[in-house]
């Protein structure tokens, strides 16, 4: 599949408390000329900066939920972005709370932001879509209000064959329209069928991002076909009750909702800190999930690691 438009890097992908070398939740994901941040734990910037992304590009954040890993590098972020000269808009998307919580922290440090930000709820059904990108959010089963989101490259549905366009007598001009399925008509008037002239268009990215939830079997048909499903696996099934008791999921329970899903590919993380083998997660997946399995670390390139 072309995925040549996509940059995926995983900033962080530990549980609860950052350690060295193990950072709290955050991703950033390019789509086209599209660059998002899912969640932002603590210290995310300074992961930014090391994986040689420029933090001051960021078009959109995401943000699943309201606990501190996840959430509490994005005031520290939002303020270098204003230190750094920032005037582009940013779009915050995120639970019922996030306004509050970063005005709140603006207001006790009479900080403020040097670029519009706009909030955007989340809520289930689609939440952004612009050129490159279509999101949409899904509730998730925690302690706290939690989002997960299912991120689609848009792409057109036919691509031109250009010499057989132009030998038709088409211009440039209808080449849009033609992407999208439509017959067209010469200058001269001369109907020219679509299929003639286009074939079927590439397979777009497809990427789910599913952080913090208890095992919540609905999860499958939001992120059903996707490519690619980032679900956390706090705990390994030998602490199943604890999972349950913390709004978490196991590796094995994570391999459920992949396989239900037909995902290409489950990337596991969220891990807790007691467990030293890594690799324990996804032998533990793999006896119900079939697929490509890749334990998430921070730095990973998933896309490059998939290959």
């Amino acid at each position: 599949m072309d995925f040549s438009r996509i940059d995926w890097r995983i900033l962080g992908c530990s549980a609860a408390v950052p350690a060295p070398n193990q950072y709290p939740s955050a991703q950033s994901l390019r789509v086209g000329g599209t660059l998002l941040l899912l969640d932002c734990g603590e210290g995310t910037q300074i992961r930014i900066r090391e994986v040689g992304l420029r933090g001051a590009s960021f078009d959109v954040v995401l943000i699943t939920h309201l606990h501190g890993d996840h959430v509490f590098g994005l005031p520290g972020l939002l303020s270098s972005w204003t230190l750094q000269g920032r005037v582009k808009p940013l779009v915050v998307v995120g639970p019922r709370g996030l306004p509050d919580f970063l005005h709140g922290i603006n207001a006790a440090t009479e900080g403020s932001w040097s670029y519009p930000v706009q909030f955007v709820p989340a809520e289930h059904g689609c939440v952004l879509e612009n050129d490159d990108v279509r999101i949409l959010a899904h509730p998730l089963n925690h302690r706290i209000e939690a989002w997960g989101y299912l991120v689609e490259e848009r792409v057109a549905p036919r691509s031109v064959d250009y010499e057989a366009a132009v030998a038709a007598g088409l211009e440039h001009a209808d080449f849009r329209s033609l992407q999208l399925g439509l017959d067209a008509t010469t200058r001269g008037g001369h109907r020219v069928p679509n299929a003639s002239v286009t074939v079927p268009g590439r397979h777009g990215f497809r990427m789910a991002y599913l952080t913090d939830t208890r095992y919540e079997p609905a999860l499958a048909d939001f992120a059903q076909g996707v490519d690619y499903m980032y679900h956390e696996s706090t705990f390994l099934a030998r602490h199943q009750a604890l999972a349950e008791k913390t709004g978490h999921s196991t590796a094995r329970e994570a391999g459920l909702v992949a396989a239900s899903a037909g995902a290409g590919c489950l990337v596991l993380g969220h891990f807790s800190q007691r467990y030293a083998r890594l690799a324990d997660f996804a032998a533990e997946a793999s006896a119900v999930y079939s697929g490509r399995i890749l334990v998430g670390q921070s730095g990973l390139n998933p896309l490059a690691a998939a290959e």
